[in-house]
């Protein structure tokens, strides 16, 4: 799981950049999962106003 978000660390020779850890690695991973859960409201509540827009025009 972890795999890809260490290409964001990783340097043109497939080496981890200087200082980064753990740390920096796994908040970018619970970061990604925030702005998928973001966009799942987004999504929902779009739904919601189509829904109210439909049925207003019938």
């Amino acid at each position: 799981m972890l795999n890809y978000y260490t290409n964001f660390f990783m340097d043109k020779d497939d080496n981890f950049i200087s200082g980064t850890n753990f740390h920096e690695i796994t908040q970018v991973h619970y970061f990604d999962k925030e702005i998928k859960s973001l966009f799942k409201y987004i999504i929902k509540i779009e739904k919601h106003f189509m829904s109210i827009i439909s049925l207003s025009l019938f």
